[in-house]
């Protein structure tokens, strides 16, 4: 998983889940379609000190070019822990979602129907959830954006009350402006690489595994989460009885 925050508005920009959280080219392609869904990039970033943000930092940089105000303080890295905002959010979105799905997944590792060091299972489990995990942080992260933030306790003005979707769409109600500095829509094409940047899910090779065994057996993809349990368990023991 990986997100990212406005500091301001708290508003989720983007709740992503994925095949790999580490990669800085399926990162970057998050703040790319970020950007071009909002026509513009932020004056600043701050992020923690990972490679996975490494690209993003070098996009950043180049997009903010023509800005005097850009420099090298566009983009600030910093310990996860000085990061308040997303870490914040983090924080909440644990206690409030994934416990259930990572206690989920648990036991289904205790029962022996998961093994993370395999990489069938990895596929299987990919291809059975993700999609309704997906769903779910879509469903998250619009309902954090439509829900009323306390403003901040330290009473400074740069947090204030309000519904995380307004502040960030409309800051002149909250004695703010919008800092966006606008690109060039044909600068962001000419960087996205689909190749390399949308990594697929699960192998092509088990997908027209699955594919055989669901026509076999008459399944729908799932609708649900359990759903998904009882398609993981039949393609874990079909893939079984494999010589």
């Amino acid at each position: 998983m990986h997100g990212c925050v406005d500091g301001f508005s708290r508003r989720l920009l983007w709740l992503e889940v994925g095949p790999i959280n580490k990669n800085p080219e399926v990162i970057a392609k998050f703040y790319l379609d970020t950007v071009k869904q909002l026509g513009g990039v932020p004056r600043k970033i701050r992020s923690d000190d990972g490679t996975e943000n490494s690209v993003i930092e070098a996009l950043h940089t180049f997009l903010r070019y023509a800005d005097e105000n850009a420099g090298p303080g566009c983009f600030n890295i910093g310990r996860s822990t000085a990061n308040q905002r997303i870490e914040s959010y983090w924080s909440q979105f644990v206690r409030d979602g994934p416990g259930w799905w990572i206690n989920f997944f648990k036991d289904l590792s205790d029962l022996g129907l998961f093994n993370g060091t395999d990489p069938v299972h990895q596929e299987c489990i990919r291809f059975c959830f993700m999609q309704i995990l997906r769903n779910e942080l879509n469903e998250v992260a619009e309902m954090w954006n439509q829900h009323i933030i306390a403003s901040s306790k330290f009473g400074n003005g740069s947090c204030p009350r309000g519904r995380p979707d307004c502040m960030f769409f409309l800051p002149h109600l909250y004695n703010s402006e919008n800092y966006k500095v606008p690109v060039d829509p044909q600068e962001l094409e000419e960087f996205i690489d689909e190749s390399t940047m949308c990594l697929p899910n699960w192998s092509k090779e088990f997908e027209e595994f699955a594919a055989i065994i669901m026509t076999a057996l008459g399944l729908q993809p799932p609708r649900d989460v359990n759903e998904a349990r009882d398609m993981y368990v039949t393609l874990i023991k079909e893939v079984e009885k494999l010589p």
